[in-house]
């Protein structure tokens, strides 16, 4: 498979969630490139074999043109679901703690692109020794019905 993940670092906040786990994946001998406003034109022109994560942090508009060349968006409820609708972009979007369906529904992008909602609430995780299954089960099942 030629896919190609890239994870956006976006806030100081997430920006340690997503070192964590970059250190963690690195650990497990995955290789990866990290892409900045900075080094970007240069690292892409490089001829590199194909990483298994791209990390990228950097503005909004630069990540709204790798949304735009992208088959699909995966995130959470956050402006890159609206990027990608507005792009045209197919987007699996999982609303974290959105307290109910029908908030998940009204914040839900909307635009040419198909666009599903995955909802989650962190209180699964105390009640649920592998609380993230279902979603990736359900993220590969989505995966497979934009790409059929």
């Amino acid at each position: 498979n030629d896919s190609i993940v890239i994870l956006d670092k976006g806030t100081v906040e997430e920006s340690e969630s997503v070192n964590s786990l970059v250190s963690l994946l690195n650990d497990k001998g995955k290789s990866m490139v990290e892409l900045n406003e900075q080094n970007c034109q240069t690292v892409l022109t490089v001829n590199l074999p194909q990483p298994d994560l791209v990390v990228w942090q950097g503005s909004i508009g630069s990540f709204a043109s790798f949304i735009a060349c992208s088959d699909e968006y995966l995130g959470y409820d956050s402006s890159g679901q609206h990027l990608a609708a507005a792009l045209g972009v197919p987007s699996i979007t999982i609303f974290i703690n959105s307290g109910n369906e029908i908030f998940a529904q009204r914040w839900q992008s909307s635009g040419a692109g198909r666009a599903e909602i995955i909802p989650f609430e962190s209180s699964q995780i105390h009640s649920n020794p592998q609380p993230t299954k279902p979603i990736i089960q359900r993220i590969l099942q989505l995966h497979q019905s934009f790409n059929n």
